[in-house]
């Protein structure tokens, strides 16, 4: 139990070279399991922080031989827990680590261990918030029904948190606002500094979707700090392009490219890749380099699309209004605009607050004349988010 310890209070690095000292002082070959116990979690807690991926898999693999051989159902289920978190988050292929959930769920089902069930539904919800958003509110529900139940605030706040994220895909911005303060307040009581950084990051992404642009770099840059201190990516990748986007949307793209780059060149999952090239895309459109920001809007729709995320479809059409009015299709542009500002699940305050936008819509207007101009907002109101996306991609295909 040393090492959750370290785990908790996001110590990883420091319970790795603990538990190697402990490692270092046992023979191998005279006990194997006790091996094993010891390095089947400094292997979950490199998972929490590392990039050494060849390391980690194979050792880990190697503990569930061993706890197999021996027939220990706690360590078969730890190990199995471990690989699936290994291929979740340090590899972050899905497909590879929801099996991995599945046995090692199964298994402490038969050993009636409430922390690690609710780990287990809660890393299963993640697994399938890139794929199927219905799995992915099913099981981090029950993983947040089995955290409060056995008073585990740890998992209660991290469920929380993911479910915020979840609402961002979705476009249910109340509900966003409203499960991460719960998340955050409840990570502030036991001072899990993962999700204190995590947390705050998505608020600064809510804040900036509204058009708060100080409380957005606020709250990603603070979060930024925990997270740098923590050495977790993840949310240091996040962090990256929500202040990215910020800087581009408050007049400095030149900072937004920057930080746009650090974004995507930091490990993440598509939800932060996502966020990345959005802000990317973003300072592109600030410095007017239309071909590169087309490319990225593509990349954003093609993931949005496979995750059925279509809150977050709704980002890029303003984005590609831009880029129609600068290729000369001004009528397209302003149905991108109407749509990306009416659709129901826009979170239209970024786009309200964006000088570069409110510029376009005047000059817009200019151009084509009211009239011709409300007909084409009117039909842009009408569009179909999803469908109009697979359009954009299709006529990017052709060209």
């Amino acid at each position: 139990g040393q090492y959750l310890f370290f785990d908790m209070r996001s110590r990883f690095q420091e319970g790795v070279e603990f538990i190697q000292t402990a490692l270092d002082s046992i023979s191998y070959q005279k006990n194997k399991l006790l091996w094993e116990r010891l390095k089947i979690r400094q292997c979950w807690l490199q998972s929490r922080y590392s990039t050494d991926v060849l390391e980690i898999g194979v050792e880990a693999e190697q503990c569930l031989a061993i706890a197999e051989q021996h027939g220990s159902q706690t360590e078969i289920a730890f190990s199995l827990l471990t690989l699936g978190y290994y291929y979740s988050k340090v590899l972050t292929d899905f497909d590879v680590a929801t099996p991995y959930f599945e046995a090692s769920l199964a298994k402490y089902h038969q050993l009636d261990e409430p922390f690690f069930l609710a780990r287990n539904y809660i890393r299963l919800g993640y697994c399938y918030g890139d794929i199927e958003m219905a799995k992915f509110m099913q099981f981090t529900e029950k993983g947040l029904d089995v955290a409060l139940e056995s008073g585990n605030k740890v998992l209660a706040a991290t469920a929380l948190i993911n479910l915020g994220s979840g609402h961002f895909g979705m476009g249910d911005y109340s509900q966003v606002k409203s499960m991460l303060n719960q998340g955050i307040t409840m990570a502030m009581e036991i001072r899990d500094r993962i999700t204190l950084a995590h947390g705050p990051m998505l608020l600064g992404l809510y804040y900036l979707l509204q058009g708060d642009f100080n409380q957005a770099y606020l709250r990603a840059s603070k979060a930024l700090a925990i997270a740098d201190e923590i050495r977790f990516k993840i949310t240091m990748g996040y962090a990256f392009g929500v202040l990215s986007a910020q800087a581009s949307l408050t007049g400095d793209p030149t900072l937004g490219l920057e930080l746009g780059q650090r974004s995507i060149a930091t490990p993440s999952n598509p939800f932060g890749k996502t966020i990345g090239n959005w802000a990317l895309a973003t300072a592109y459109c600030g410095l007017g380099k239309y071909d590169v920001a087309g490319k990225l809007i593509r990349q954003i729709i093609e993931i949005c699309l496979r995750t059925v995320w279509p809150g977050m479809i709704t980002w890029v059409f303003p984005l590609e209004a831009l880029i129609q009015a600068g290729d000369g299709s001004l009528g397209q542009a302003v149905q991108y605009l109407s749509l990306g500002i009416n659709h129901p699940l826009s979170p239209r305050g970024w786009v309200e607050n964006w000088d570069v936008l409110a510029d376009l819509r005047n000059s817009l207007e200019e151009a084509l004349g009211e009239t011709v101009f409300q007909e084409h907002w009117e039909a842009g109101k009408s569009l179909d988010l999803e469908e109009t996306a697979r359009l954009l991609i299709e006529s990017a295909e052709a060209s």
